[in-house]
């Protein structure tokens, strides 16, 4: 998903969306692309918003012979947050398997690999190597490799692993996905992240964890995270070598 302002990063994302922010002389965006498509996902469905057309622009300029691709727009990017992004793109998405890759975040190819090759027909990326560290991103409840809760709620003791932003939706959890967001957003919580529906979800579908298994990710949210993820990409360039 990539309709973000990106605020937090300032005036680096004043004229321009945080995906193509350049990272060794390439977009953010285009490191996650070459990542899908090493794992042979092709048929993409970017989710845009602030500078929707610059996003575009770029995916078609470098990707267009390569990649199938259907964009999203949402038009209230600015008053509602990821979960209604991900609403807009539902008359593709609902009933259909796909995977949800944020648009802030790179990881090693295998950590994808990993996720579609797994067993489970719902699945969420979990680092459970570093899960009692202090890290920005939504903790889990997990019990015999099952997902029982998600969010930045979830006391530090008792997490299973940080979710590091790929998700792989079922058939049956993208149908009742969707049926709970339409819910969500007849209450008006249009502030409400993708994962929230989750929340309520996980009591009647399975969705099981996936670890990173050690392998390197990151994602961009402040300008301190620019210079880490610069580092972050040479280790994983270093990883996916081996």
């Amino acid at each position: 998903m990539l309709a973000g302002r990106g605020r937090r990063l300032g005036s680096i994302t004043k004229q321009n969306n945080k995906c193509l922010i350049k990272l060794f002389d390439k977009p953010l965006l285009g490191h996650i692309i070459d990542r899908l498509l090493f794992n042979n996902l092709s048929d993409i469905i970017p989710i845009v918003g602030y500078h929707s057309q610059t996003v575009i622009n770029y995916l078609v300029d470098n990707y267009a012979e390569l990649l199938t691709l259907s964009p999203i727009i949402n038009p209230k990017f600015e008053e509602t947050n990821n979960m209604y992004s991900l609403w807009c793109a539902r008359e593709i998405l609902d009933g259909n398997r796909f995977i949800l890759c944020n648009g802030d975040s790179i990881l090693n190819k295998y950590v994808i690999k990993k996720l579609i090759n797994s067993k489970y027909d719902s699945a969420i990326v979990l680092d459970t190597k570093n899960k009692h560290k202090a890290i920005d991103s939504p903790g889990t409840i997990v019990k015999n490799g099952r997902i029982f809760d998600i969010g930045r709620h979830i006391p530090r003791k008792n997490n299973g692993g940080y979710a590091i932003g790929l998700y792989k939706y079922g058939k049956n959890l993208s149908s009742a996905y969707f049926k709970e967001v339409e819910i969500m957003l007849e209450k008006n919580m249009y502030q409400a992240g993708f994962h929230d529906p989750l929340i309520t979800l996980f009591k009647s579908n399975f969705v099981y964890r996936v670890n990173t298994e050690g392998l390197s990710y990151t994602e961009i949210d402040t300008k301190e995270d620019i210079l880490k993820a610069n580092s972050v990409l040479n280790r994983i360039l270093s990883e996916e070598n081996d």
